[in-house]
């Protein structure tokens, strides 16, 4: 009897034993960095994976105010953080003293600042020739701005949860080489006035997570 041809049968391997165990990190949480200013000035809350934090270092003693809670910078005081990651939606609440003069509430590295004059809020890069000017804030009062970069390499502006239609192009910060984070200064110009929850963002928030962000109906952590 002729015998049946016996195709070829692969080793049956023991998955646990003989496979090598990988562990694949979570990808990191959209929210990179939260600063609460409520049990700590510098403290941020931090999702890198690699256990680096980036938390503020406090210079000329700005101070914490409560209700809401929030860190204070006047007479030059600032606070500053090295960070290393993509950027791609900053979003804070600010309270200016005094609208009258220029109020620089953030800059990033050299290339990239925000700042309160007048009536006008100015979004400027050093690379660019137009800045953007928003007056659709309240003078003297809390104010939410968030920046989200989207697709087209634009930031998309939004202040009190409106998104502002005469969005410019922006370098992207994201791409900056030295990415240092400053609050309440700029190139020795300062702020006089508040920043409460500052947060920032591995991805594009869409217009219901930045409305709900405003109106505190969000969970950051799962957003």
């Amino acid at each position: 009897m002729k015998e049946t041809p016996r195709f070829y049968e692969r080793p049956v391997l023991n998955i646990k034993k003989d496979r090598p165990l990988i562990k694949i990190p979570e990808p990191p949480k959209p929210l990179r960095i939260w600063y609460k200013f409520k049990n700590s000035l510098t403290l941020g809350l931090d999702e890198n994976p690699n256990d680096i934090k980036y938390d503020l270092i406090l210079v000329n003693n700005p101070t914490y105010v409560s209700s809401p809670d929030s860190i204070r910078f006047v007479n030059g005081s600032y606070a500053y953080s090295n960070i290393d990651f993509k950027i791609k939606t900053l979003s804070f609440w600010f309270n200016v003293d005094d609208c009258n003069i220029d109020n620089y509430l953030l800059s990033i590295s050299d290339a990239f600042y925000i700042k309160q004059n007048n009536s006008n809020l100015v979004i400027q890069t050093n690379t660019d020739v137009n800045s953007t000017i928003i007056t659709d804030h309240i003078r003297n009062e809390w104010n939410h701005l968030v920046l989200n970069y989207n697709s087209l390499n634009k930031y998309d502006i939004y202040i009190n949860s409106n998104l502002l239609l005469d969005t410019v192009a922006y370098t992207d910060i994201s791409l900056l080489n030295d990415k240092t984070l400053y609050l309440g200064q700029h190139q020795n110009n300062n702020l006089n006035g508040n920043i409460s929850d500052f947060q920032m963002y591995y991805k594009q928030l869409s217009q219901l997570e930045i409305f709900d962000l405003c109106n505190s109906n969000i969970d950051l952590y799962n957003i």
